[in-house]
């Protein structure tokens, strides 16, 4: 089902992409990061990574791929499809998202799919992710976060942010609930965080802060 699942968004962004391209834009990403940091959580086990990307958008509708070299023995790839725009001074995007990870030995399938909702009002972001499933594990997640950006300087802007991730059992005892917060410096292509959780050290950290330096450039395709 799992399978069905991937292929089927995959359709979705293959037909997003091609749809009414002379109106759309294509841009494709790059960047690179000291530690692969999601949600409070290395997952590159501390190392770097190279990360890069393709996004197409269209009134509104948006979609893309994304990939990462992880510490889980494969690269991650990532396939999104999504809706943003405003109702006043309320911004939403709504997306559906699968993670996926090129696993070879039997029993080892850690894809996962996610529906995220997030939302802004001002320099107030706040958003609910929902995943249905952990590859082979039968687990259920949901993603609660918030933040605040203020310009400082010239054209740097800090960002405050905390999450809150519950899941439905401890996924297979790698962790447990956790609170993630984070405050990010970014100026230009740069970015410059400090991350940590409120976990002991586990299975994806060792319970101490984390400074992570970002660089990530964007052209139009």
């Amino acid at each position: 089902m799992k399978n069905v699942k991937v292929l089927a968004l995959s359709a979705a962004v293959a037909g997003v992409l091609m749809a009414g391209s002379a109106m759309a834009d294509l841009s494709g990403n790059v960047g690179a990061t000291s530690n692969y940091m999601w949600r409070g959580q290395t997952q590159t086990g501390g190392d770097a990574a190279v990360q890069g990307g393709v996004d197409y958008s269209n009134a509104g509708v948006y979609a893309g791929i994304w990939t990462s070299n992880t510490a889980f023995g494969s690269p991650e790839t990532d396939l999104y499809v999504g809706y943003k725009g405003a109702a006043g001074s309320l911004g939403y995007d709504v997306n559906v998202t699968t993670y996926n990870y090129l696993q070879t030995a039997p029993g080892t399938d850690i894809d996962w799919n996610e529906v995220n909702a997030n939302f802004s009002m001002g320099a107030i972001t706040f958003g609910l992710g929902y995943t249905s499933s952990y590859g082979n594990l039968d687990s259920t997640g949901t993603y609660i976060q918030a933040g605040y950006g203020m310009p400082v300087g010239k054209e740097s802007t800090l960002t405050f942010h905390i999450g809150n991730y519950g899941f439905d059992d401890n996924v297979a005892a790698a962790i447990d609930d956790y609170v993630d917060y984070s405050v990010t410096l970014s100026k230009g292509e740069w970015s410059f965080m400090f991350s940590d959780t409120n976990l002991d050290a586990d299975l994806f950290n060792d319970g101490d802060p984390v400074f992570v330096v970002s660089w990530k450039t964007t052209v139009e395709l």
